[in-house]
C-alpha cells in the first residue's frame, strides 16, 4: 500500500492491537495512496452532547476528522465499542470496527466493473490468520458503519466508484499494570 500509515508512539492496550492491525493492513494490501489511521475518538460536538464526531491521531499528535476527502483514494480507521469486557481482569475482549472509505476506481485502477467484492476479500484476507481478531461480519454503508456518528453533513455516498464498508469483529488485548 502507498499512502500514510499514521501511527502513535508507544501504543498500549487496544491501541498496541489496532496499531499491529493497522501495520499489517497497511504492508499487505496493494493499494494506492490510502491514508490509515487507528483508534477513532467519538468526540461530541460542543453544543451539543448526542451527537459525535470521528477524530484520530495523526502521527505529530494533531486530531483530524479521518472521514475521505478528494485529496486521496481512501481512508481507514478503528473505531472501538464503548464497553470492554473480562473475566481475568487483564484480558479484554471490546467489539471494533475498521473502516474502509475507498474511490474503488482509484484503488483498483486494472479492475473491470465494481471492486466492491473484491475489496472485501482482500481485507478479510488479510485479517483471518490474525490472532487478536475474531471477525463476526461485514456492513456496508454509511448507517452500518459510522452509525454511532452525526453523518448528516457527509457528502460521500456508497455509489460507485465510492465504498464504505467495515468489519467488525471481537478485537482481544491485554492490560498489564
Amino acid at each position: 500500500m502507498t499512502g500514510t500509515n499514521n501511527t502513535i508512539l508507544e501504543p498500549k492496550g487496544s491501541d498496541f492491537v489496532i496499531q499491529r492491525l493497522q501495520n499489517r493492513l497497511f504492508k499487505d494490501l496493494d493499494w494506492e495512496d490510502i491514508q490509515m489511521f487507528g483508534r477513532a475518538s467519538k468526540i461530541p460536538y460542543p453544543e451539543e452532547k448526542t451527537r459525535f464526531s470521528p477524530q484520530v491521531c495523526k502521527s505529530n499528535g494533531e486530531y483530524i476528522d479521518p472521514l475521505l476527502s478528494d485529496s486521496n483514494n481512501g481512508n481507514v480507521f478503528f473505531v472501538l465499542g464503548d464497553r470492554a469486557t473480562t473475566t481475568e481482569g487483564f484480558l479484554y475482549k471490546i467489539e471494533c470496527k475498521i473502516i474502509f472509505m475507498l474511490n474503488l476506481k482509484k484503488v483498483y485502477s486494472t479492475y473491470v466493473g465494481r471492486a466492491d467484492e473484491k475489496a472485501h476479500e482482500d481485507v478479510v484476507s488479510v485479517l483471518k490468520g490474525q490472532q487478536n481478531i475474531a471477525i463476526t461480519s461485514i456492513g456496508t454503508g454509511l448507517k452500518e458503519c459510522l452509525g454511532e456518528f452525526d453523518t448528516e453533513n457527509i457528502k460521500f455516498t456508497d455509489v460507485h466508484p465510492n465504498h464504505i464498508f467495515c468489519i467488525t469483529g471481537q478485537l482481544s488485548y491485554s492490560v498489564t499494570c
